[in-house]
């Protein structure tokens, strides 16, 4: 069991191809042979921590099959995002990089999206005069990831918002974020690739457009369902000197065409929707409505939230991960009094699990397992797993 791979390469323009300073490293996940270096320690009964490759730091989670992605970031390396495969019985790979751009051997990963062989990343690092976040994207299989330079104005100049990440569809790949609306505000914003380029579609007469009623903003995350695309976020509804923000998702039939909102029902004073996990026609939904977690159940043709979910604290500030289904089951990973903890249900009554210390920042199923990273106060970051079976959420 160990980490096998190449890491990072460098190709610049015109100067040839430059190694990675960094090798490959071995390393075991959860039960090291003798002469190895040890196991590390576990949390509870089940959790069990990943040791990845000296210096690289856990970011995202994306399962990729029966596998997982892991996105890391190398802080003292010439190259410093990673992307690492995660295999079922504890072996691990180096997916290799080739970066092009002045930034992208400095980007963090922002979001990875995968359907299991295609892979679609976004990352961004902060530079430039006036330390606005420089994106870039990159695109390959599960064999290797190449940087896809895109010209300064894709993303960034007058009018840009921000990028909320990749999403894999069966009907293609898009990028979304936000950019300023012709109206009001800000509008979400789609990016679809023409070559190697991508290129914004217009947000004007869409449920993507703000309007002076009613401010779509930035949605908080995106997933594909089907051959669509699902962005949950808030609607902010002006009028008569009211400002109210309730929880909302934005959804399209095919790629960027049939996009519709959906508000929330039970939405409280204040609300939001920051993530989802989504099958073809259904999807679960997770948020907060006046600082308590919320749940959701989003089909074509009706939203109900989710009743019983534990009470727990939850804000704008609070990182939500999308929610995991098996089945009828609901699994969502959230943090409590900074500790991990994983909550099963919706198809029964609620029960909690105690997981690592930290902040949940980010968590996937793969292979059987569930994978959380949990990030501490110092700001370190850990990446723990444990059985699904062993954790008694089915």
């Amino acid at each position: 069991m160990g980490w096998t791979g190449s890491g990072p390469t460098m190709r610049g323009r015109g100067s040839g191809l430059r190694r990675g300073l960094l090798p490959a490293v071995l390393v075991a996940i959860l039960f090291t042979p003798a002469g190895c270096t040890p196991t590390p320690p576990v949390v509870g009964p089940v959790w069990s921590r990943v040791t990845l490759p000296r210096g690289v730091k856990p970011v995202t989670l994306t399962a990729a099959g029966t596998r997982l992605l892991v996105g890391g970031r190398a802080a003292t390396a010439r190259v410093k995002p990673r992307l690492l495969l995660v295999a079922p019985d504890g072996s691990g790979s180096e997916i290799p990089l080739t970066p092009y751009s002045a930034y992208a051997p400095e980007t963090t990963w922002q979001s990875i999206a995968s359907d299991g062989h295609r892979v679609l990343a976004v990352g961004g690092a902060v530079g430039g005069a006036h330390f606005n976040t420089r994106w870039t994207t990159w695109e390959g299989t599960n064999a290797g990831l190449t940087e896809t330079p895109q010209p300064f104005d894709t993303f960034g100049g007058w009018g840009a918002g921000a990028l909320i990440g990749p999403v894999v569809t069966s009907a293609g790949s898009a990028i979304t974020g936000s950019w300023a609306g012709a109206r009001s505000g800000l509008d979400a914003a789609i990016w679809l690739p023409v070559g190697p380029r991508w290129v914004r579609a217009p947000s004007a007469g869409s449920a993507l457009e703000s309007t002076a009623a009613l401010l779509v903003g930035q949605p908080s995350s995106a997933t594909s369902a089907g051959a669509g695309i699902v962005m949950p976020g808030s609607a902010i509804h002006l009028g008569n000197g009211v400002v109210r923000q309730f929880a909302a998702v934005w959804r399209s039939v095919r790629l960027n065409s049939g996009w519709s909102r959906v508000d929330l029902p039970d939405s409280g004073v204040t609300s939001a929707a920051t993530s989802a996990q989504c099958t073809t026609q259904r999807c679960v939904v997770a948020g907060y409505v006046d600082h308590l977690l919320a749940l959701w159940r989003l089909s074509p043709s009706a939203a109900a939230r989710i009743s019983g979910v534990p009470g727990i604290a939850s804000d704008a500030r609070s990182s939500i991960p999308p929610p995991l289904v098996i089945g009828a089951r609901i699994i969502e990973v959230v943090s409590a009094k900074s500790r991990v903890v994983v909550l099963a249900g919706g198809d029964r009554p609620w029960k909690s699990i105690q997981g690592p210390v930290g902040e949940a920042t980010s968590s996937a199923l793969a292979g059987g397992w569930l994978y959380v990273i949990a990030k501490h106060a110092d700001g370190s970051s850990v990446l723990w797993r444990s059985r699904v079976k062993d954790l008694g959420v089915l």
